[in-house]
């Protein structure tokens, strides 16, 4: 594959049954080793709403989809998704709004799998 691509954390949200590698009831602190969430899963995190560290775990929850997906030609692997994350202070908020934005930016340059809806 040539060109990056990433669907939204809407798509994963709305796609449960794309996921590989990973279960919308796996616990978010738990396959990112942080402690962000509590017990929330993956699917919790995606269904939150507001800005700052939920905003991330939603973009981040994206961004591991991507990652793991064969049938998306995402800019960072797994293991890259997890360290970012686990290198973020979620008390600095430029820290947090940066690494959104970023995943952000990734999870919407659309592919042929997101594009098919």
């Amino acid at each position: 594959m040539g060109l990056f691509q990433g669907c939204s954390d809407g798509f994963w949200k709305n796609h449960e049954d794309l996921w590989v590698g990973y279960s919308p009831d796996d616990i978010y602190d738990e396959v990112f080793g942080v402690d962000f969430f509590g017990v929330l899963t993956l699917a919790e995190v995606l269904n939150t709403g507001g800005g700052g560290i939920v905003a991330l775990g939603r973009q981040s929850v994206g961004a591991l989809l991507n990652a793991s997906s064969p049938d998306v030609n995402y800019p960072f692997t797994e293991d890259e998704v997890i360290a970012l994350i686990q290198g973020v202070d979620p008390m600095d908020a430029m820290a947090v709004e940066e690494l959104k934005d970023l995943f952000e930016r990734f999870n919407t340059l659309g592919s042929p799998l997101c594009e098919e809806d």
